[in-house]
């Protein structure tokens, strides 16, 4: 369960930004956006561990932090939206 829930948040979070980045469904194309997305998360979040917390953090919470807010913010947008 532990293990569950970042991943999923991280997928959502990638999968919605590579989809509005790329406006288009074709796999061609959210594919390459979605891998160069999900390594720059990790890549700003271990430069913010390094030099922003001064390893006070982890990059796991940094992330859980951002895509489930991201989630959150999803949820409240659908749900205003019906």
């Amino acid at each position: 369960t532990s293990l569950l829930g970042p991943t999923a948040f991280m997928g959502i979070f990638v999968a919605n930004t590579a989809y509005a980045l790329t406006r288009t469904r074709r796999h061609r194309a959210t594919l390459p956006a979605g891998c160069a997305i999900a390594v720059g998360i990790f890549i700003l979040a271990q430069l913010a561990v390094e030099h922003l917390f001064n390893y006070r953090t982890s990059v796991g919470i940094l992330v859980n932090l951002v895509c489930g807010a991201w989630f959150l913010a999803l949820m409240a947008r659908s749900r205003g939206a019906a």
